[in-house]
């Protein structure tokens, strides 16, 4: 109890629990009951101080924590005293709030509480995820395109049916004072996706993936798009055939010179999926088409 004690307390520590802070000693002693370690039992009382400091920041009695109170908080931008560089809360650390609530539910501390919805915990539910694999996404893309939906949510609202370009728009310059140009990016592009997804289920008015904005990056401009044919011939001479590596590199710069093949198309690419009696190639598209086959030349 006394390094639970230290947690709460310890030299420079802003956010204060207020009136949550004996709750959380108890709270604290059964998460180590439980089996919790000192790193995880760190995390769940910083995320429960924080919210300790946003009731106090807003005059929130603790009598008067519901779901609403809570979901306020995690949708609110974070400028509360203490060390948070981001504005916005992550879904595990709405998670500890809501467990550590539900306990104080549990022990009559707060009256009017029920278990969290979906729509709080905001997680893109299950058919945006299947909608993304019937692309062709593989499983990594889909938990990456989901995690970025998680961020975007609290601030474009849970009604698709409030959703228009004005809010859109909104919303990408509030996620860019907040992530850099290459998150911004990966950002814009999941929003594409879940709008095209909530226009296939009618959920959103159409056309709305048209008014994300395209996010500017001038930082490689300098690099030239192509390189010229006496440029790729010295590259392609530069390998040393008479090394398997050398082979293999020369193998690779010809797929992607002579026929223009995706690097994908190259890493997935199997031995019988060569014709070497017809000179093809069989290849695998983009979202798992059909596979298509590409002329092989003499040159190759």
């Amino acid at each position: 109890m006394n390094k639970i004690t230290q947690y709460i307390n310890k030299p420079g520590n802003f956010l204060l629990p207020g009136e949550l802070e004996p709750y959380i000693l108890i709270y604290a002693q059964q998460l180590s009951e439980q089996g919790y370690t000192n790193l995880s039992i760190r995390g769940y009382i910083d995320s429960i101080s924080h919210f300790g400091t946003w009731l106090t920041v807003n005059k929130v009695s603790i009598k008067d924590i519901d779901v609403k109170i809570e979901e306020q908080f995690a949708k609110h931008r974070c400028h509360c005293p203490g060390g948070r560089r981001k504005t916005l809360l992550s879904k595990k650390y709405i998670t500890r709030v809501h467990k550590f609530n539900n306990f104080l539910f549990k022990h009559g501390v707060i009256a009017n509480f029920r278990e969290i919805s979906k729509e709080l915990l905001l997680v893109p539910n299950a058919n945006f995820q299947e909608f993304l694999q019937q692309r062709g996404l593989s499983s990594i893309t889909v938990k990456h395109y989901s995690d970025s939906i998680n961020v975007i949510l609290p601030l474009l609202g849970q009604e698709p049916k409030n959703y228009d370009a004005k809010i859109i728009k909104q919303t990408i310059l509030q996620l860019s004072k907040q992530y850099s140009l290459v998150r911004l990016k990966s950002l814009t592009t999941a929003l594409r996706s879940y709008l095209r997804f909530l226009t296939v289920k009618n959920q959103c008015l159409p056309d709305l993936d048209r008014a994300v904005p395209t996010v500017a990056n001038w930082s490689l401009s300098s690099i030239p798009k192509y390189i010229v044919a006496e440029e790729i011939e010295q590259v392609i001479n530069s390998c040393d055939i008479q090394t398997p590596k050398g082979l293999r590199d020369r193998a690779i710069i010809l797929l992607l010179s002579r026929i223009g093949l995706r690097a994908g198309d190259i890493v997935d690419m199997k031995l019988d999926h060569i014709d070497w009696h017809n000179g093809s190639v069989r290849l695998v598209g983009k979202m798992n088409r059909e596979p298509l086959k590409s002329r092989l030349t003499d040159k190759i």
